[in-house]
C-alpha cells in the first residue's frame, strides 16, 4: 500500500493511506485531484482505474454536452423536478 503514495491515475494523485476504513474493510486513499479538490477513494478502486477524478470531468462533459447532472441525488434544476412530479402525479389520474 505504502508504494501507492505519489502514483497517479487520470487526474487524482495519491497522498496518504487515510485512517479511516470502510464498513467491510476496505482501505481508502486520500487522493488530490488537478483540479484542487482532496478527495478520498477506496484503493482497489484507484488501482483498477475505477476513479480517474474527483467528479469534474463529469460535471465538465455534462456542461459540454448540456445534459442536467445530478449532485448528491438534487437535480441542477429544483423547478424542473417539481413539474416532473405534477406530470407524474396528472397522469396517474388518469390511467
Amino acid at each position: 500500500m505504502k508504494k501507492l503514495i505519489g502514483e497517479k491515475r487520470g487526474k487524482l494523485t495519491v497522498l496518504s493511506i487515510a485512517k479511516t476504513k470502510g464498513k467491510n474493510g476496505e482501505t481508502y486513499l486520500c487522493c488530490h485531484c488537478a483540479c484542487g479538490k482532496e478527495i478520498q477513494v477506496r484503493a482497489n478502486n484507484f488501482t483498477q482505474g475505477h476513479n480517474l477524478s474527483c467528479g469534474c470531468n463529469r460535471r465538465k462533459n455534462a456542461k459540454k454536452n448540456k445534459v442536467n447532472f445530478v449532485i448528491n441525488n438534487r437535480p441542477s434544476d429544483p423547478k424542473k423536478v417539481s413539474t416532473d412530479k405534477k406530470n407524474r402525479r396528472q397522469n396517474k389520474k388518469k390511467h
